[in-house]
């Protein structure tokens, strides 16, 4: 087992790509492991290790194998082509040094990997704070070459500030992390042409498809997606997977369900490295790939990297556009001509809403200057202690006066009009580099935003339509011009048709324009609604063309006893497009018609969940409090 120079490296020959594609993820996937020596009070175990919640360093949560010092692991290798090489880290939980005893400061703790008898990593981690918070950072090694070895040893220890080995009083939660096999190619890169385009696709985080120009909203918010939109295919009902962007964006990027890839809440904030995603499949057929994610979730940490060449994710709570576009466009100018799969995931309508100055002299020019948009997140947290009466009756207004709501509101359409204005710049470019009719521009949206329609404010709380109706916009090569569809569809499957038109293979799934055709019924779902006074609850959601149908399978009527045996809404579209009316009491026999319909759909669903979630770690909950997901507590 040799140390290898990289199965992860820069495209030094531009003819030439270096892919990467995982064959396991040994501590996801129920790893073998034998304790061969540990403690007596803790023995070695599969959990999340977090060595910092500061996005300055490398610290993020990791499945990890824990080996509390000093211990012996063996882990037993699953059946893999000789050709892979392993990628390992190794790290310090921050939890450590929070209550570091004394005789170990100035000490560090020593990881080991070994194989046939050979070490072939070791990585000595200093017992001090890195950054402005609590913890160390993760030391990795890439492209750990592992010849004939069926087994792997891993060994911690800890080491004094002399340099002797101590047993620590307690245990500490050290160990490895990201262990995965890896199999490396190389492919030639390709050139586009109207035949074989390039794709360009933008996810504008919070975005609602009714508070779009193009969309038939009544103020100028998107004259670049209007312009679009004549030339490509609009699709009027398009939906998210989710309401909030973890299992919607997983889902945009593999074309499967929540239920099926399984990143769905705190306890699966890992984008599983078994599954297959759209830029893999497109890398594998010759595009090369580039990220760039605006939103600090999007991250490589969670494995949202997965079959990107060259992937950049904020390393703060709201990256504006102005920071991220500029590279995007002279990535563009330097990669014309070669086939590409650009994502570029920005967070324009994302609170606090800050938009362009013109946006803001359009469409917010009343808004005091001195308004704060931070305190969007503590009206939101308002709103869900507060702003309903006992009975479940709206009462926005015990939190937020009418004017700050018409403020919020215009700051939206403002942002709106700015991520509109930069979508306008890369369509710009695209245009300067004469590749306007060799690419494949796709736009939508990852969830909405409720703006006290029903009461609260944000997203994650619901499955009305402002929150899961989405931007769905196609154009380029191939895609018919001025076309509008109407048929109810989920964006998830741009996957499926983006791999389709890319020549690519994917899972199997129909493509949108199929899908137009067909006018199936809706998934959406989450683990973190709000249903009748609960936060926190799972909810299910079914769409045709006349019905709409929640289901919270725990939830209760206000002020009955929780968990509940399950209640609903149901509302007419047809009539009700707003959801304001809830039949549930009434059309009984469609509620029960759909619910069945729902059931069936999500258990067939359920039967592809990756086994063995993980909590989330520190720095995981750290950025869902910096983005006002959770509170405090």
């Amino acid at each position: 087992l040799l140390a290898g120079s990289g199965c992860r490296g820069e495209p030094s020959q531009p003819k030439e790509m270096f892919v990467r594609r995982v064959v396991a993820d040994v501590f996801a996937e129920e790893p073998a492991f034998t304790s061969v020596r540990s403690r007596k009070d803790s023995t070695p175990s599969v959990g999340v290790i977090s060595p910092s919640k500061d996005l300055r360093v490398d610290g993020a949560d990791l499945v990890s194998l824990i080996c509390p010092p000093p211990a012996q692991v063996r882990v037993d290798l699953p059946a893999r082509p000789m050709s892979t090489c392993l990628d390992v880290r190794a790290g310090v939980d921050a939890s450590v040094l929070q209550d570091l005893p004394s005789e170990l400061a100035g000490g560090s703790v020593v990881c080991t990997l070994s194989a046939n008898g050979e070490v072939a990593f070791e990585a000595r981690i200093p017992l001090v704070q890195v950054g402005r918070l609590p913890g160390t950072e993760w030391v990795e090694r890439r492209g750990l070459k592992h010849g004939d070895a069926r087994s792997l040893l891993l060994e911690t220890r800890v080491l004094d500030a002399e340099g002797r080995q101590v047993v620590p009083a307690r245990p500490l939660r050290v160990g490895f992390g990201g262990l995965v096999l890896v199999e490396e190619s190389h492919r030639p890169r390709t050139r586009s042409s109207p035949a074989e385009p390039s794709i360009v696709l933008v996810v504008m985080d919070t975005q609602r498809a009714d508070r779009l120009s193009a969309y038939g909203y009544g103020r100028p918010t998107s004259p670049n997606l209007e312009a679009l939109a004549q030339r490509g295919t609009l699709f009027e009902e398009a939906y998210s997977a989710s309401n909030w962007t973890w299992p919607s964006t997983a889902s945009i990027l593999t074309g499967l369900a929540p239920e099926e890839h399984g990143l769905v809440d705190l306890s699966s904030c890992f984008l599983p490295e078994r599954l297959r995603t759209l830029p893999e499949a497109l890398q594998e057929a010759g595009f090369t790939t580039a990220a760039w994610s605006a939103n600090y979730l999007v991250a490589d940490d969670k494995n949202f990297d997965q079959g990107f060449e060259f992937f950049e994710s904020a390393r703060r709570v709201s990256q504006p556009s102005k920071e991220v576009v500029p590279d995007v466009l002279r990535w563009m100018e330097s990669w014309a001509g070669t086939r590409f799969f650009l994502y570029v995931h920005l967070l324009d309508p994302h609170a606090p809403l800050r938009p362009l100055p013109g946006g803001r002299r359009l469409l917010a020019a009343d808004v005091p200057e001195d308004f704060s948009p931070t305190a969007i997140n503590d009206y939101r947290w308002c709103l869900l202690e507060q702003g309903y009466t006992e009975e479940g009756e709206v009462a926005t207004e015990r939190c937020v006066g009418p004017e700050e709501q018409r403020w919020i509101s215009d700051l939206y359409d403002a942002c709106t009009w700015s991520g509109d204005r930069w979508v306008g710049r890369l369509l710009e470019k695209i245009e300067q580099l004469g590749l306007t009719e060799e690419t494949l521009f796709v736009f939508t949206s990852d969830h909405g935003e409720e703006l006290f329609e029903h009461g609260l404010l944000t997203h994650g709380q619901s499955l009305h339509p402002e929150l899961v109706h989405v931007p769905l916009i196609l154009a380029g090569p191939g895609i018919a011009a001025g076309e509008r569809l109407d048929a109810p569809l989920s964006n998830r499957f741009l996957a499926q048709t983006l791999a389709a038109l890319g020549g690519a293979e994917l899972a199997p799934g129909p493509d949108l324009f199929e899908l137009a055709r067909r006018s199936e019924p809706v998934l959406t779902s989450t683990t973190c609604g709000f249903w009748k006074g609960v936060n926190f609850q799972p909810i299910l959601g079914l769409r045709t063309r006349s019905h709409s149908l929640h289901w919270a399978p725990t939830g209760a009527e206000w002020g009955q006893d929780r968990p509940g045996h399950g209640d609903w809404h149901l509302y007419d579209i047809v009539q009700d497009p707003f959801e304001q009316t809830d039949l549930a009491k009434t059309e009984t026999e469609t509620l029960l018609r759909l619910h069945a319909d729902l059931v069936e759909r999500i258990g067939a669903l359920k039967q592809q969940t990756p086994a063995v979630p993980f909590a989330a770690g520190e720095a995981t909950l750290q950025r869902l409090r910096d983005l006002g997901y959770v509170g405090e507590d």
